[in-house]
């Protein structure tokens, strides 16, 4: 049989079917290096049916009661959505993933745009109503002081306000 007929035969996609023909999974003849169009066997069908069947077992879960090192809001978050009971392991290693994705306090305090001393130009426009170009234009025809530190240009706010009071 075809691809087509294989793949409908096994209830899988053919894309599917082609992948599992790349990693030698199903066996069949022809193909693109024999220049014929790939044909299968019932045979080799049937066994990588069984095979995927002994891998697919159901497994059932361990209940177990949640830690007491998850977080309390976490934990009536879980018991809201599953009864007691039904939480298993699982549930323990979910919540703990979910609380290392909750921000944390950044290890330095972020200053706010008017304790900074130098500027990004987006700060210097907000801070100075001026637009992005129009700093752009001034530092280019060096009207305003800037260099580039990184990947962008910083001001130092003295310079600003001087270029300020010129305008």
């Amino acid at each position: 049989m075809n691809k087509e007929e294989a793949a409908k035969y096994l209830n899988i996609t053919v894309r599917t079917l082609q992948r599992h023909m790349a990693a030698n999974r199903i066996g069949f003849s022809g193909g693109r290096d024999t220049g014929k169009e790939a044909t299968f066997a019932t045979v080799d069908l049937d066994r990588f049916k069984a095979d995927q069947e002994t891998l697919t077992t159901t497994v059932s879960p361990v209940v177990s009661p949640l830690s007491e090192s998850v977080s309390p809001p976490a934990r009536e978050a879980l018991q809201a959505i599953f009864p007691a009971q039904d939480i298993a392991p699982l549930g323990e290693r979910l919540i703990t993933a979910l609380e290392g994705l909750q921000p944390r306090a950044p290890a330095f305090a972020q200053l706010s745009v008017a304790d900074k001393l130098t500027l990004s130009l987006m700060e210097a426009a907000q801070l100075s109503g001026l637009s992005r170009g129009h700093l752009r234009e001034a530092i280019g025809e060096k009207k305003l002081k800037a260099r580039i530190i990184g990947r962008g240009w910083r001001v130092k706010r003295d310079d600003l306000n001087a270029y300020v009071k010129k305008l």
